[in-house]
């Protein structure tokens, strides 16, 4: 009975230790600092984009918690002949292959509307991911 016991205890003691370790590894990505995400993000926003360079953005900041690596803010981008569309709210990941939503019609506006609920940061990231990496942006 004791020898059950004590297999008992080293099973539970083992599944403890292998849940506690599944936990950090399902916690998610690590933080990026500011620069290593916007670096990631200028990929994502390149991908995304019709004319990355020529995009303009303001009030870009990071979202806090486990959507660490993730940005809300407004771009007013080219479109395909060539003119501004205006500033639209988007949400950009760094996370996997990272992804990006603009909320330029209804179900945009109701998934960055989701994406881009709760605590954010304060510094605006918008120079950081500008392509130039440094333009500020224009607020017109």
């Amino acid at each position: 009975m004791g020898r059950c016991v004590r297999y008992l205890l080293v099973a539970v003691v083992s599944a403890g230790c292998a849940f506690h370790f599944a936990g950090h590894a399902i916690a998610g990505p690590k933080a990026l600092s500011d620069v290593e995400l916007a670096a990631q993000l200028r990929h994502v926003l390149d991908n995304n984009l019709r004319d990355y360079p020529s995009a303009r953005f303001k009030w870009v900041v990071r979202l806090k918690g486990e959507h660490r690596n993730e940005v809300c803010g407004e771009v007013n981008a080219k479109n395909a002949h060539g003119a501004y569309t205006g500033w639209t709210v988007f949400n950009a990941s760094a996370d996997g292959q990272g992804s990006m939503v603009l909320a330029d019609d209804e179900q945009g506006q109701i998934l960055v509307g989701v994406m881009c609920e709760g605590p954010k940061g304060e510094r605006d990231l918008s120079a950081l991911i500008t392509a130039s990496h440094g333009r500020a942006a224009s607020p017109h």
